[in-house]
């Protein structure tokens, strides 16, 4: 009968489970957004990124993406890498960096000024993607929409108590100017 009496205790707990709270997580502001921009909801908080573009390392013919996200000061402080993505408009589901099985690698990380804070890695049991939308090729400029959810990377050490476990971006928004 003494496992009837901790039944109320468990359940007692599970309800006032905790959800992680994210009211304290640091949201950025773009810096140079001459070159391109996205925004976007960082776990249902509005946010903005700068945007560059740069041609892939791996293939000339598809591009690098990095946003990146700047302290008060100016300072940087995360900065989300996509690497080789194809110039096409079908929706392109995005990888863990260095999966050599698949095109487009995503990586984000917060930093202060060059030095990673807080690594993640992609939850691949979410939709990931990025959708070119549209192609001005006589602007130079993409635009597009992407999703993108990650885990902390839980190998290394937590570096800010402010950053969360999870963070999803959702509904973003870019613009890109394309490379020379």
């Amino acid at each position: 009968m003494k496992p009837l009496y901790l039944l109320p205790i468990l359940l007692l707990l599970f309800a006032c489970a905790k959800e992680e709270d994210y009211t304290n997580m640091p949201v950025y502001l773009p810096g140079d957004i001459s070159s391109g921009h996205i925004s976007m909801k960082k776990n249902d908080r509005d946010m903005m990124a700068s945007a560059f573009a740069t041609k892939c390392f791996r293939d000339e013919s598809n591009l690098a993406l990095r946003f990146e996200a700047f302290d008060n000061e100016g300072t940087l402080m995360e900065q989300y890498i996509l690497e080789c993505m194809q110039m096409n408009l079908n929706d392109q589901m995005l990888c863990k960096n260095q999966d050599m099985n698949c095109l487009v690698w995503m990586h984000y990380e917060t930093l202060i000024e060059d030095q990673s804070i807080d690594s993640y890695i992609l939850d691949t049991s979410k939709k990931n993607f990025i959708q070119i939308t549209e192609i001005d090729v006589t602007g130079g400029w993409i635009s597009g929409k992407m999703e993108m959810h990650f885990d902390r990377d839980k190998s290394k050490p937590k570096g800010n108590a402010n950053n969360p476990e999870k963070v999803s971006f959702k509904e973003g928004d870019f613009s890109i100017k394309l490379p020379d």
